[in-house]
């Protein structure tokens, strides 16, 4: 049509208009019936193609745009048309060069009624990633995690922990906050050693002991035989500076049985005897008595011997105790020291 004129609006596109031509209107007139229609059946494409006609021919973008958020926010569409609307709104909004505040409105309000489609979330992170937005890119992830079915979308979730994790200590600098996500990684995948060193190292920067042992023996099925000693060693070494002597009696105990010459065993025994509580105390003194008599170190013997007086269980228990002594001490040539404990 020759320039000035206002548009034609075909009836067709229009359910409400009176049968017969259309008659000619004002073209601001045209977008408004136009946007109404699209409104009112938002899944219609020919509709939204009408009025972006129209509206690109007024150079009058932005009532169009208010439109599409309108109709993305409403009741009315399946996830399925939503995408598939959001999409062309977007591709309007890059037509024109709109502003980044009604893009990211775009974008949110797909995600919102349509959380799997990954065009919206991709385009959302660099959106939020460009202007250094790390509280909101997270959230992203967040919501976008929370929608994910482990078992079906595994590799997705994966994916999405990981680069989660990177953005909150790598970007955003904030390290505590990578470790909800390294955590759940970890639980997707306990046998990957390097999430699991990264997890060891920032519970021991933050100070996280309990956290540091239930990751070690959650990581003891799948260690190499020859770190699973070792690694049981360390447990009962943070059980007791955390003075649970009881936890670490466990651990202890189990190195014991699988190696019985490890070097951290004894002293770790030795701790475990000198217990308040006195069951630990006995079965860690109990431990220590088969190993020193087994290495004939008599001294050692005697000393723990000592040590089980103050746990004993009873008094029959301790008269026990008293008779070995005197009768170690006479082995050993001490008589004096055995008439003590005889006269006890």
């Amino acid at each position: 049509r020759p320039d000035g004129c206002a548009p034609r609006v075909c009836a067709c596109c229009f359910p409400s208009a009176p049968s017969g031509p259309a008659p000619t209107m004002s073209t601001q007139e045209a977008l408004a019936q136009a946007l109404a229609a699209a409104a009112a059946t938002p899944q219609d494409d020919a509709l939204w193609a009408a009025a972006e006609d129209i509206a690109t021919a007024l150079e009058q973008p932005d009532e169009l745009l208010a439109a599409y958020g309108d109709a993305l926010r409403s009741d009315g569409l399946s996830p399925d048309d939503c995408a598939r609307l959001g999409q062309r709104a977007v591709a309007f909004h890059d037509a024109w060069g709109g502003e980044s505040e009604a893009l990211e409105a775009l974008l949110s309000s797909v995600l919102a009624r349509a959380p799997g489609t990954d065009w919206a979330f991709e385009r959302l992170s660099m959106l939020y990633n460009a202007s250094a937005r790390w509280d909101a890119l997270l959230a992203l992830f967040d919501r976008a995690l929370d929608a994910l079915d482990a078992d079906r979308d595994r590799d997705r979730l994966v994916a999405l922990l990981d680069e989660a994790a990177e953005i909150a200590r790598d970007l955003a600098g904030d390290a505590q906050r990578a470790l909800p996500y390294l955590e759940r990684r970890f639980r997707l995948d306990p046998g990957d050693v390097g999430v699991a060193r990264t997890l060891e190292r920032l519970y021991e920067r933050f100070k996280r002991p309990r956290d540091l042992i239930a990751l070690w023996e959650a990581r003891l099925p799948d260690l190499p035989a020859d770190q699973v000693a070792p690694t049981r060693a360390r447990i009962a070494a943070l059980w007791l500076d955390l003075d649970a002597r009881a936890a670490a009696l466990d651990p202890a105990a189990a190195l014991l049985r699988a190696a019985p010459d490890h070097p951290d065993l004894l002293p770790l025994l030795e701790r475990l005897a000198l217990a308040p509580e006195s069951p630990v105390a006995r079965r860690a003194i109990d431990h220590l008595r088969a190993r020193y008599d087994a290495a004939e170190r008599t001294e050692d013997l005697l000393r723990v011997l000592g040590l089980g007086l103050a746990v004993a269980a009873d008094d029959t228990a301790r008269v026990g105790l008293h008779d070995e002594m005197a009768r170690r001490y006479l082995d050993d040539g001490k008589q004096s020291e055995a008439v003590a404990h005889v006269a006890a």
